[in-house]
């Protein structure tokens, strides 16, 4: 044989003579199975980035409807703040109307006080009034000064309404009354270095 004679050579041979290899088992490699965890691990961060992905959408949903919520909000402050306004002004006008309606009722008092006599169609309606009208026909209602009187004395006139005039009317009144109502300052006088009396209350206001 070739080589043997070769020492290092003729050595390996008588030691790997007799030697037989065992048998190879099966098994599982260990990259196997680290692809099995690698699977493994990356269907879990799938579901966990289907779960995130679910969750965005909802967020986005509800950063929409806050938006939307803000926006209703702000409408609804621009609503309250417009009608706080006419609310304001329609008051205003309330107060104007029942001053002017008091001082026309004012008039029609001192007009009507102790006034035995009355006039007008309704005259033979008012009370105490029945007996004075003798007359049949359209003048049964009508007083004496009115009978036979083709066209009456007394007619309904039509007066044109001035807002305007009423509301400028209400505000100088308002600010006569704020003026008519302003505290006048009280100067507490000491009358012969008495502190310990009773003091003296000067209300004449300075100018």
């Amino acid at each position: 044989m070739e080589g043997m004679d070769n020492p290092a050579m003729a050595f390996m041979a008588r030691k790997f003579k007799n030697f037989k290899f065992k048998e190879n088992k099966p098994f599982k490699s260990q990259s196997h199975e680290d692809i099995i965890k690698f699977n493994s691990k990356n269907e879990t961060l799938t579901a966990d980035n289907d779960l995130l992905l679910l969750k965005t959408a909802s967020l986005d949903s509800l950063r929409s409807d806050n938006e939307k919520l803000k926006n209703d909000l702000a409408c609804a402050k621009k609503i309250e703040e417009y009608l706080g306004t006419k609310l304001a002004e329609n008051e205003f006008k309330l107060k104007a109307y029942k001053n002017s309606s008091q001082v026309v009722q004012d008039i029609s008092e001192k007009g009507t006080k102790n006034n035995k006599l009355g006039t007008g169609y309704e005259y033979g309606r008012r009370p105490g009034k029945e007996a004075v009208s003798d007359c049949v026909g359209d003048d049964v209602g009508k007083p004496h000064i009115l009978r036979k009187v083709q066209k009456p004395v007394f007619k309904v006139i039509e007066y044109e309404f001035d807002e305007e005039a009423l509301l400028i009317k209400k505000e100088l009144n308002d600010e006569d009354s704020v003026y008519d109502n302003a505290a006048t300052p009280i100067n507490v006088v000491n009358v012969n270095g008495n502190l310990h009396g009773t003091p003296i209350m000067d209300r004449t206001m300075d100018v």
